[in-house]
């Protein structure tokens, strides 16, 4: 077999006998070299936050959205504002941290009848479908207005308030509705038992999704709870990269007691600090940002209309050494880039 082609195990068989002599045959020392070193890691995914269907949704709100879903369809090949990290790949997914309606009604979520007859209005989920529009895997092949890749959604406040069913029946919309959305995803995650809360690897980065924000039962769901045990089970003493998504950042709006509280914070980062966090990604703030927290960089997401002269999404790479969160407007233009060095990856 030529060196080149020598992989792991037939290194193993072909070195037991081998050392055994005392030689190696030409070549083949060099193909194990190359076959002990840990793959590099590339990974690519989009953000895209707040979209708050039901705010002005037969006017603006709807536009807007679907404008984003333009510049997520068409971001691929782009080139990065910074050369180093290439042009913009495609995308394992796209992240879509809460507040995916503005009141969580049904007609939010699922879209309604403009003015009960006549054209169908959208709702998140006609314009994100769970396993992307490509190929027509879900949602309605052909819409130019869709999203195309897979989603991973979170739940963020607005998306949290009971409604009342037909029959007066407390119904629980978004919350209910992302639990079958992962019930329906094809991409492979771990799951806390309802499918609320999830987890999953890409490369050697952990991502977990704690929706509201890690905390205990009520609002937050005892997303705490899921977050120690995946970092305990799954992360370990590894120091493998970790990626935390929640709707509740670390900007001054989102700090306000009335959305969760300095006690939780400190709670969060006794559970997370002894592990290699290298970023946070929010939204709520509805401005495009970066904060500072305990040394962890949160990246905080615009709406598709967003406040403070921003809107727009996120591209974000992850290579060997270094990333890059680079914010794009809905004009088409790059604005907001940062970068950080980050460990090569090491194989388990």
């Amino acid at each position: 077999m030529p060196a080149s082609q020598i992989d792991r195990r037939q290194f193993l068989i072909h070195s037991g006998s081998v050392l055994g002599a005392g030689l190696l045959a030409p070549g083949v020392a060099s193909a194990i070299a190359a076959a002990s070193q840990p793959s590099p890691r590339d990974v690519t995914f989009f953000i895209a936050s707040d979209t708050h269907y039901g705010l002005s949704q037969i006017e603006d709100n709807e536009k807007l959205n679907k404008d984003a879903i333009q510049i997520l369809n068409h971001l691929a090949g782009a080139a990065f504002p910074n050369q180093e990290f290439g042009t913009v790949p495609e995308p394992r997914a796209v992240l879509v941290p809460g507040d995916l309606t503005d009141s969580s009604k049904p007609e939010n979520f699922r879209g309604f009848a403009k003015l009960i007859v006549g054209p169908h209005v959208d709702g998140y989920v006609d314009d994100f479908p769970i396993n992307g529009a490509n190929g027509g895997r879900g949602g309605k092949p052909g819409t130019a207005h869709q999203l195309k890749y897979p989603v991973i959604e979170s739940f963020g406040n607005h998306d949290i308030r009971n409604n009342h069913d037909d029959s007066h029946k407390i119904t629980r919309t978004v919350i209910d509705g992302i639990i079958a959305r992962n019930k329906q995803s094809n991409l492979k995650r771990d799951f806390c038992p309802d499918h609320l809360h999830s987890a999953w690897d890409w490369d050697d980065v952990r991502f977990i999704n704690v929706n509201l924000y890690p905390g205990g039962p009520g609002d937050a769901r005892d997303s705490l709870s899921f977050l120690k045990t995946d970092l305990a089970k799954n992360v370990g003493k590894s120091r493998r990269p970790v990626v935390i998504i929640q709707h509740y950042g670390f900007d001054e709006f989102s700090r306000e007691s009335r959305w969760w509280t300095d006690a939780q914070r400190s709670v969060y980062h006794d559970t997370i600090k002894s592990f290699n966090v290298v970023a946070i990604f929010s939204g709520h703030q509805h401005w495009a940002d970066r904060v500072m927290w305990n040394d962890i960089p949160d990246y905080i997401l615009p709406r598709a209309q967003g406040d403070n002269g921003t809107d727009g999404v996120y591209a974000v790479r992850m290579m060997d050494r270094k990333m890059i969160v680079a914010h794009r407007r809905l004009s088409g233009v790059w604005d907001n880039v940062w970068t950080r060095d980050l460990p090569a990856r090491v194989e388990a």
